[in-house]
């Protein structure tokens, strides 16, 4: 069963006008458009979250993240994601444009099922975070037994 978690944007059907720049204050800074009007800054950490027999595995794209800004957080029935992009520039160095911006993100995911949190595993390759989250041993169907009064 895949579950999909996405952000979407209500605003996008509108022209890039003077109303935009107004709606513009109200949207998250994810959101916001920049440079030019046929470009916006797309929200990070887009997420799937699947759900296998045995396990979730969730998904996420972080890009430009390292595993020292991530956090990760589980509980019995949710996980949470913690993520900080700060771009260095060398000393001296003064950009004459910069489309790449700093970022932080912070999202919670409620699953359908407990976890056992010490079996968690995570691991971030080319931008895309993968944790396997294995279900809790009574979450499962159980089969009972019936016994003869």
């Amino acid at each position: 069963m895949l579950h999909r978690i996405h952000t979407a944007d209500p605003f996008r059907p509108l022209a890039f006008g003077p109303m935009d720049l107004f709606f513009d204050a109200m949207r998250a800074p994810t959101l916001r458009r920049v440079a030019s009007p046929s470009r916006v800054v797309r929200n990070p950490g887009g997420a799937l979250l699947r759900e296998e027999d045995d396990r979730f595995v969730l998904s996420a794209e972080l890009p430009g993240i390292a595993p020292e800004g991530l956090e990760i957080t589980v509980g019995d029935d949710w996980i949470e994601l913690r993520a900080k992009r700060e771009l260095t520039l060398p000393e001296g160095f003064k950009p004459l444009r910069r489309e790449r911006a700093d970022y932080q993100l912070a999202r919670r995911f409620t699953l359908p099922k407990r976890i056992a949190s010490e079996g968690v595993e995570a691991t971030l390759r080319e931008g895309v975070l993968s944790v396997t989250l294995p279900k809790h041993a009574a979450a499962g169907p159980r089969t009972i037994a019936v016994k003869a009064a």
